[in-house]
């Protein structure tokens, strides 16, 4: 009976100890996976769920994953990678993605996470692995993922693998103060933190006289006189200055245009306030790009000859919720209220809320949809002659209307940035439709007696089926923004 308690003793043993092999171990090291997948992924939370060979190392027997099976159940961004491979000690090795077939990563009491590859050269037998850095071997750029940098009219992405297996510095940085009162002293701890950054200055070649700094909670913000450190923490990208920390940042605009969107709200009310009528026209989906394109190629083009024209950003997201909240309130997503295209409400008040505190009359032409809800009743107008179009009728309804006595009068027009998703940012059928929209737009300034703000929500770039917007890059985030007098004055 002794004899078999101890057998069992055994096994049990045993049992336990393979157990630990296919099973989370709270006691083994981290091995963190990083860089270009859809968020962080820590070895150790998904080893049990990973199909798993016992492999030989160094006269051991290892229970290992297949690295492609690996990969292939991680959520990459992008499909051409290479994998980096970095030891606690800072030593570190770069192999494609598509040679990583009957290679192994495996736990070993001696030696922690190692590599095991019988065709790659010796010095691929990396031990004491802590992390994996996933980092995009392709021409594709994906804008919502990374940091993006707009200069001038281009924009720099930086990819999370990127910026992970570049070159950077660790440093520690203050993360407050804690006190205790023991006896009649008190007792101070500097708590700190490890942060891996990058100077800002370094990632671009234009010398940097302001930022404007954006992140997905629709934060939008202007620093002056300092550049400031990028953190590549393992989720997203931070911001680092002096006095405070801009956390997961969609992008930044160096030497950000004089002119926003919101302008549209300031010019607006300074033009109410001095007893000067107003015309706002909203030309939907119109990048700076395009007003480039137009101006240059079009000069016939009503548009193309107007004098006072501005290089202009919109916020992030650059969709026409957002847009058209920013324009009409003069404040950014995170105060509005309204950060995408599932956002309706607004929680400040809007241009057309100031006209009637100065006893003033508006009216709001729309497509078929109210976009937000304001305290204005817009005036819709669906596509009665059915010509896959609404701008005629509200071009039709705006003419109806721009003679009965109204101090603020909002137009917006639809068919650029409907074209532009159907054919792309610059095409014949996009000149096509600006020629018709140039008319409507040359016709309602000719007929206003008052002054004319022409501005959009957004713009548009191209895609292998057409265009879209949405995206922290130059082609949606910068726009046209124009000042002039109507024909009437």
């Amino acid at each position: 009976m002794l004899k078999i308690t101890k057998i069992i003793t055994v096994l049990l043993a045993a049992l336990l100890l393979w157990s630990g092999c296919d099973s989370a171990n709270p006691a083994r090291p981290e091995l963190t996976i990083v860089g270009d997948l859809q968020e962080s992924v820590k070895l150790n939370d998904i080893w049990k769920e990973l199909t798993q060979e016992q492999i030989s190392y160094n006269e051991q027997r290892l229970q290992g994953v297949n690295t492609e099976l690996l990969l292939q159940s991680l959520a990459l961004v992008y499909e051409q990678n290479d994998i980096y491979f970095k030891a606690a000690d800072g030593f570190m090795i770069k192999l494609a993605e598509d040679t990583l077939g009957e290679s192994y990563l495996g736990y070993s009491e001696t030696d922690q996470w190692v590599f095991i590859s019988d065709k790659h050269p010796v010095n691929s037998r990396i031990k004491n692995i802590d992390e994996m850095i996933i980092v995009k071997n392709s021409d594709k750029t994906h804008y919502d993922f990374g940091l993006n940098i707009i200069v001038g009219d281009s924009t720099i992405n930086f990819s999370l693998g990127e910026l992970r297996s570049s070159p950077y510095q660790v440093a520690a940085f203050s993360e407050g103060v804690t006190t205790k009162s023991h006896g009649e002293k008190d007792y101070e701890v500097d708590v700190m933190q490890l942060k891996k950054t990058v100077e800002l200055s370094s990632l671009v070649s234009e010398d940097i006289d302001s930022l404007l700094v954006m992140d997905q909670e629709g934060e939008y913000d202007y620093i002056y006189g300092e550049t400031g450190l990028v953190e590549i923490d393992d989720s997203g990208i931070n911001l680092i200055l002096s006095d405070r920390i801009y956390r997961d940042i969609v992008g930044m605009i160096v030497n950000p245009p004089a002119h926003n969107v919101m302008d549209t709200y300031y010019d607006t009310l300074h033009y109410l306030q001095q007893g000067q009528n107003v015309l706002v026209i909203l030309i939907d989906g119109f990048s700076y790009q395009q007003y480039q394109y137009f101006s240059k190629n079009h000069p016939d083009l009503f548009l193309a000859g107007i004098k006072r024209v501005a290089r202009a950003n919109t916020v992030f997201k650059p969709v026409t919720n957002a847009g058209f909240a920013a324009m009409i309130t003069g404040q950014p997503p995170q105060v509005n209220g309204v950060l995408n295209r599932s956002y309706r409400e607004l929680k400040v008040d809007t241009i057309f809320d100031k006209a009637v505190d100065l006893g003033q009359k508006s009216i709001l032409i729309e497509g078929d949809t109210s976009i937000l809800k304001t305290s204005i009743t817009p005036s819709l107008n669906i596509d009665t002659n059915k010509n896959g179009f609404k701008d005629d009728e509200i071009f039709l309804n705006a003419m109806g209307e721009i003679n009965n006595g109204y101090d603020l009068f909002f137009v917006h027009f639809h068919s650029l940035d409907e074209v532009g998703h159907n054919y792309g940012a610059i095409n014949d059928s996009i000149v096509q439709q600006m020629k018709v929209l140039d008319s409507y737009v040359a016709d309602l300034v000719n007929s206003w007696a008052g002054k004319v703000v022409i501005v959009s929500d957004h713009g548009m770039h191209n895609t292998a089926t057409g265009g879209s917007h949405g995206e922290f890059r130059a082609e949606d985030m910068l726009i046209p923004y124009m000042i002039l007098d109507g024909g009437k004055n």
